[in-house]
């Protein structure tokens, strides 16, 4: 499946420094074709880092070397520019991902003991509502504190994947439930990709019955 990508792509340098921004033409395994306007900020063999944003999977760095820039006439108002990847840095979770609503995925979660950050035996259970990349709704009768951790296993997501979360905020479900506002936390590149995946597909499928 074809990750979705915006427009607007941002190039910097490997500090950080903004540079120029461009318009997202193609990216293959090796390569990122862009269309830019200001070719004379680049240089032939420059290693710079260029960002592109996706509505489902955030913001994807990679970095890259300039490579051979043709010449840019009077007449154009854009360049196609390639840049070679040299790596693929960690997607970046926005502030607000996309999130979906699920078919209550039923969950236990593992908590966390919060001085040692460990668990200690003590597990609740409840419904996963919705999930995004960067969180997830948590609907128990059980009480939680703000701030406490837990590993919650994503069977559906990846097999063997328990990702860290800590409850944010709270709000009162129907029938004495509770719901807890949880973001995820030190996600690993490839748990974060498998959620944006997951999310991705649980929107083309939903849009799909809608549509039927």
């Amino acid at each position: 499946m074809a990750i979705p990508i915006n427009e607007t792509a941002k190039i910097y340098t490997t500090d950080g420094l903004y540079l120029l921004s461009g318009r997202f033409i193609l990216k293959d395994d090796e390569n990122i074709h862009l269309a830019v306007r200001q070719n004379e900020i680049l240089k032939e063999g420059m290693t710079v880092k260029v960002v592109l944003t996706s509505n489902v999977f955030g913001l994807l760095p990679f970095r890259c070397s300039v490579m051979p820039i043709p010449k840019r006439f009077a007449t154009q108002q854009y360049i196609g520019i390639d840049l070679k990847i040299n790596e693929t840095l960690p997607s970046v979770q926005r502030r607000k991902d996309i999130k979906v609503r699920l078919e209550r995925m039923r969950a236990e979660i593992a908590l966390l003991d919060i001085a040692t950050g460990k668990p200690y035996g003590k597990t609740c259970e409840g419904i996963i509502e919705d999930i995004s990349a960067s969180g997830l709704l948590f609907i128990t009768k059980e009480e939680l504190v703000e701030n406490q951790q837990f590993l919650v296993p994503l069977p559906a997501v990846a097999p063997q994947m328990m990702p860290r979360a800590k409850v944010i905020r709270s709000q009162k479900e129907e029938e004495g439930y509770i719901g807890y506002g949880c973001c995820f936390m030190g996600l690993r590149t490839g748990e974060e990709e498998a959620l944006r995946q997951y999310v991705f597909k649980a929107q083309v499928m939903q849009r799909r019955s809608r549509e039927e």
